[in-house]
């Protein structure tokens, strides 16, 4: 009785054997973790006026601004949403007309008829219309991180 190798040609085994090694290493790679890049973000100094209702012109001035994403590593998140429609129409009118008149005289060939008049004509009208529409949407939103806050508050 034969053993299961001795009855399996080489190159058979050759095969297997290189598949199961190739499997075997490649199983232990992995790819490594995306990188973000570093934001150096360092809060600012908080300042206060004293002496009045109201903090002056500053960020905190809630009369006249709003305070959402006025601080170093805030999150600002903008909505773009832009809708543009078009018409496109068009009129088309033609026409040809034609026409042919003739006068034969039969008295040569029968004197008891008068002359004859015969008239022939035609004519082509064509009109047409169209009209094109198109109308398309895109939005998009994007993400930011306030890394400056300027002196004046932008």
């Amino acid at each position: 009785m034969k053993s299961l190798f001795e009855s399996v040609p080489s190159v058979t085994l050759a095969v297997v054997a290189a598949l199961l090694a190739s499997f075997v290493f490649s199983s232990c790679a992995t790819t490594p973790p995306p990188t973000r890049p570093e934001v150096d973000i360092e809060p600012q100094k908080k300042t206060y006026e004293k002496g009045s209702l109201w903090p002056g012109a500053g960020k905190n001035n809630l009369l006249f601004s709003d305070n959402k994403a006025s601080e170093v590593g805030d999150i600002v998140t903008v909505h773009i949403i832009e809708k543009t429609t078009a018409v496109n129409k068009a009129n088309t009118s033609d026409e040809h007309n034609t026409g042919v008149a003739m006068k034969i005289d039969t008295a040569a060939s029968d004197p008891a008829s008068s002359p004859t008049n015969m008239e022939l004509g035609g004519g082509i009208k064509f009109r047409g219309q169209g009209v094109t529409g198109r109308s398309d949407q895109f939005s998009a939103t994007v993400s930011c991180i306030v890394t400056e806050v300027q002196a004046n508050g932008n």
